[in-house]
């Protein structure tokens, strides 16, 4: 698709959110997607590309208000015709003043959407009104797809996004993917709503519920929901997200077993832009369930694969955090979980970082108790042909994005930056 029928699709979606009702920060819509059939299309593009407005063949004249320089009822041959300009073309707007700032000359207030300092709204509000740009780019919108991977079998995925994120170019995506469900990247508390932040970055944010996780397809056995089946629904819901908003690349953003799978999914370099990798094993595991032979004799033994994990087990990892948001996600990421997920790493490495194709930036928090530091260090040394690089959260323990307010903040400033290069 090219720069302009992107900005045109762009303009299309941008009158679609101004009309929609908004969003304060946490609430959310739960709009289905169907993905089904998404591979089949030819052209995201074809519907808009018929509009009688645009004419793919001469795309700047096709439409009867600009074939020529004097055609526009607005403007005539020597660019005066605008009823909203006056003859020296600079002061006949009603919004502006004859400084052309802010509103007009007696005051700055004729703009109905401005006070005098420009910021507030016409009854002297400092708070920008329900109308300001501010607001109108960074409301929050979300969807749910149901990404189609195999016949039959479809992966949930949960999408953040502001008008921003539509007029950022080039337009950036971030698929989040954990140990935990999807719903426990945006946890209802400021500064812990991953998705919510990146969407207001300017990203199109996708958080992820694995194969035998929430509403993804559960296989009838949870050993079957295997580390490279975890991959091929991973790289299914890659090329839908860039198919259906028009992402050249895809940054990965990977926690603990999401952490693993990120490295593999690395490797291509097609449509993967960079990836974070946080909490992830690779060569020494000191601690955790999976490193007690009771654990791994119930899951090894578990009839259906399917392995129940109570709130008592993940608030484990929930010491450091407030106890708004440690309530909330030990309330929303115990549950069942397939076997295959644990079982993967009773045998490390269980995955070769060295085939990553794209940067990399590996977070690990001092006091990891399920792997130290010095393991982190050596996956960020294999990762790829030239390494990744390597930053250490001082100072806190495992989980830092949902720990402590200062811990998770560390955190989110190191990976927007290593985003933004």
């Amino acid at each position: 698709m090219s720069p302009m029928q992107s900005f045109f699709a762009s303009l299309a979606m941008g009158a679609v959110l101004l009309t929609a009702p908004a969003l304060e920060a946490g609430e959310a819509t739960d709009i289905k997607a169907d993905g089904a059939g998404f591979e089949d299309v030819q052209d995201p593009a074809a519907d808009l590309l018929a509009s009688p407005w645009l004419d793919v063949s001469a795309l700047a004249k096709a439409s009867p208000w600009i074939d020529s320089p004097g055609a526009s009822p607005w403007v005539d041959g020597d660019e005066k015709a605008n009823p909203w300009l006056d003859g020296d073309g600079e002061k006949a707007n009603p919004w502006l003043d004859g400084d052309e700032d802010r509103g007009d000359s007696d005051g700055g207030k004729a703009n109905p959407w401005l006070d005098g300092d420009g910021a507030g709204d016409p009854d002297g509000d400092p708070d920008r009104d329900a109308h300001s740009d501010e607001k109108i780019l960074d409301r929050v919108y979300t969807l749910s797809h149901d990404i189609p991977f195999a016949p039959g079998q479809t992966l949930r995925v949960h999408e953040f996004f502001t008008l921003r994120s539509w007029l950022t170019f080039p337009r950036r995506s971030a698929m989040l993917v954990s140990s935990f469900y999807a719903s426990g990247w945006n946890i209802p508390v400021d500064g812990y709503r991953a998705g919510e932040m990146l969407a207001r970055e300017g990203f199109f944010a996708f958080s992820v519920d694995l194969v035998g996780y929430a509403d993804s397809f559960a296989p009838a056995n949870g050993n079957d929901a295997t580390f490279d089946v975890q991959l091929e629904a991973l790289r299914a819901a890659l090329r839908y997200i860039r198919f259906f908003r028009w992402v050249p690349k895809v940054d990965i953003i990977g926690e603990g077993y999401g952490a693993s799978l990120a490295t593999q999914l690395a490797e291509d370099a097609r449509r993967v832009r960079s990836v974070v990798l946080t909490d992830n094993l690779y060569r020494i595991q000191i601690g955790g369930p999976a490193s007690d032979p009771v654990f791994r004799e119930l899951i090894e033994n578990d009839p259906d694969g399917y392995i129940f994990i109570p709130p008592e087990v993940v608030s484990l990892f929930l010491a450091e955090s407030p106890p708004e948001v440690a309530s909330y996600f030990a309330a929303t990421q115990s549950g069942f979980l397939p076997a295959a997920s644990f079982t993967v790493a009773f045998e490390l490495p269980f995955y070769d970082p060295s085939v990553a194709r794209v940067a990399g930036l590996v977070i690990q928090s001092e006091n990891d108790l399920v792997s130290p530091p010095s393991d982190a260090a050596e996956l960020a040394a294999d990762y790829g042909l030239g390494g990744a690089e390597f930053q250490i959260l001082n100072g806190v323990g495992r989980g830092a994005r949902f720990g402590s307010p200062d811990g998770a903040a560390d955190y989110w400033q190191k990976v927007m930056d290593f985003l933004k290069q």
